[in-house]
């Protein structure tokens, strides 16, 4: 999925306390770029047709294309899914989509429709000109924390609006991992790493699998406990059952074929944040 956790419209003023910049955002949509349509195409839709202005980048699910919708004369961004799951991928999304569009709230993106072009989907929203990476980008000394304040009041503005939804693998939190109950906290995980991808500079975890998030969660704030693991439908995914004398523990599965953490992370980590570190274990 597209979705940074969680999908907020950033319009607050960093230096005051206005609202601002309502096409500004913390959103950042993957692009993949697969040559299907070029700037000045036409994209007919059921309620308008949309003129493809520039690809605003590229990534591993679509293409994401500034696109001016002629009878409305606006900018939005259409993503144009990539095949060969497209038809599942816009599913999904749809299925998410469905539930934050009716709550119109200003700190979430707006949906306007889905159609097909060239047996593509492509789905159609409000254009969002900034996102995490380019907030980090025009900063290039550590943001400062009232500005990273600010984003987080926008976060939990829309956490207010929304129930628990689906999280990108790097701010999956260890209940979804493990497949055990979960309640509106695992939202705070996610916060939590998004504000630390904005302090640190870099993400907290460094994963692209499930596997490879439960071993960098091990290494930074230690292993669940014996009882969680017990409990939970996927412990086996990440786990080994050890027999000892006095009964059963668990011992995470071999990490020979799975990358460490960053050399940049295990730096941070290991000399400038080891206070920080003890501080997330203590929360």
């Amino acid at each position: 999925m597209w979705l940074c956790f969680p999908v907020v419209s950033a319009q607050h003023n960093f230096h005051t306390s206005e609202q601002i910049l309502p096409n500004s955002c913390v959103l950042i949509f993957p692009m993949f770029l697969f040559n299907t349509v070029k700037v000045g195409d036409i994209l007919p839709s059921l309620t308008t047709d949309y003129l493809v202005l520039k690809t605003i980048g590229e990534g591993v699910y679509g293409e994401v294309l500034e696109c001016l919708d002629i009878k409305n004369q606006k900018i939005v961004a259409v993503k144009i899914l990539k095949y060969p799951n497209a038809r599942q991928n816009a599913k999904h999304e749809m299925s998410f989509l469905k539930i934050i569009s009716p709550l119109n709230h200003k700190n979430l993106v707006k949906f306007f429709e889905r159609f097909k072009y060239k047996r593509q989907e492509c789905l159609v929203f409000e254009m969002l000109y900034r996102n995490l990476q380019y907030f980090i980008i025009v900063n290039p000394d550590r943001i400062p924390l009232n500005k990273i304040r600010a984003i987080a009041k926008q976060l939990f503005m829309a956490m207010e609006a929304l129930s628990t939804v689906v999280q990108p693998i790097g701010f999956r939190a260890p209940e979804i991992l493990l497949g055990l109950p979960y309640t509106n906290a695992i939202d705070m995980w996610g916060v939590g790493c998004v504000l630390a991808n904005l302090y640190l500079r870099f993400f907290l975890f460094n994963a692209d699998t499930d596997y490879e998030m439960m071993r960098q969660v091990v290494q930074l704030l230690g292993q669940p406990e014996d009882g969680l693991l017990h409990a939970g439908i996927y412990t086996k995914k990440y786990f080994i059952k050890v027999k000892r004398t006095n009964g059963s523990t668990w011992r995470l599965k071999d990490q020979s074929s799975l990358s460490s953490l960053s050399e940049k992370t295990a730096e941070v980590y290991n000399e400038s944040n080891k206070n920080t570190r003890q501080n997330f274990k203590d929360c």
